[in-house]
């Protein structure tokens, strides 16, 4: 059995701001709204002197499809000028089969030369550098993104097998694969999570957008 959910950034969104469940301190202002063929995303200042932390997701998770292992999560970005002020920018794919969580988190980890360091979720929640650095988002261009991985929910393992950035594939080594789920007692389904992270700097509220079109997601 297959299933496609198409377009999910047209939904409606909701968002943990900081310490309400994102981590980081409240951002000062945590917006969303409909642009053209995507949706845009938000974040401005810092409530304290730390980074602020915003984690976007949609108001209805994405129904349970049985007897898959299998998905490829697609979607294209367009980043403002604000390259600077990110800390990092973060994207999950959490599945549930309504008792174990298989956490599919990544993020692009802003360095001080301007680069991207790719991370992922272990199975205990925390980052792990894969090894590869992502050059810096043009602002102004579309940047297509692909994540594709496997998850077996009679085995209980997932792992990430690959992460593309504009037609680069960045393929997991296998020592971050193999994971074992953590309970988690969610309701079985999909759970998208768009996350963005905004430096701090004393006197100066910081912030970025960023807009997301034709964000798919196929299970199979």
């Amino acid at each position: 059995m297959s299933a496609s959910y198409l377009n999910i950034e047209r939904n409606p969104w909701l968002n943990h701001n900081g310490t309400q469940g994102a981590g980081g301190c409240p951002a000062k202002e945590a917006d969303c709204w409909q642009m053209g063929d995507g949706t845009v995303f938000s974040i401005k200042g810092c409530t304290q002197a730390m980074n602020a932390n915003v984690l976007w997701y949609p108001a209805s998770k994405l129904a349970p499809t049985p007897n898959c292992t299998n998905f490829r999560l697609t979607y294209d970005l367009v980043v403002d000028t604000n390259g600077s002020s990110v800390w990092a920018r973060e994207r999950d794919l959490r599945i549930s089969d309504g008792e174990y969580d298989y956490n599919f988190s990544c993020q692009l980890l802003a360095r001080s030369d301007g680069n991207y360091e790719l991370d992922i979720s272990n199975q205990s929640g925390g980052w792990v550098a894969t090894g590869f650095n992502v050059p810096p988002l043009a602002q102004g261009v579309v940047h297509h993104f692909v994540h594709e991985g496997v998850f077996n929910f009679v085995q209980k393992l997932y792992y990430y097998e690959l992460i593309e950035i504009d037609y680069v594939p960045y393929v997991i080594p296998g020592k971050l694969q193999g994971l074992e789920p953590t309970k988690l007692g969610w309701p079985a389904g999909f759970y998208l999570q768009f996350q963005q992270d905004v430096e701090y700097q004393a006197g100066v509220d910081l912030g970025f957008a960023e807009k997301v079109a034709n964000m798919n997601l196929v299970v199979w």
